[in-house]
């Protein structure tokens, strides 16, 4: 948020108290924002969709050595 505020070149207010009324808009969309993010918990989500990666791939890898095992025994023993 604040990058995006850095970008702003001016900011032309009219009326009496305007300006504290503007720093209290953007300090509560702030904290809408970062309670959203909170609620949806999208970190928690992106680590479970990891784990849940991470594991296919440790099956994946633990049937690709049972099949690699198979096929030299197979040769060792002769059987093709």
């Amino acid at each position: 948020m604040a990058e995006a505020m850095g970008k702003i070149d001016s900011i032309t207010m009219y009326g009496e108290g305007n300006t504290a009324k503007l720093a209290e808009e953007i300090g509560k969309n702030g904290s809408q924002l970062i309670k959203g993010l909170e609620d949806t918990d999208f970190l928690g989500y992106a680590q479970s969709a990891f784990e849940e990666y991470k594991d296919l791939v440790q099956n994946e890898v633990i049937f690709i050595r049972k099949q690699r095992d198979k096929i030299v025994s197979n040769v060792l023993r002769g059987d093709t």
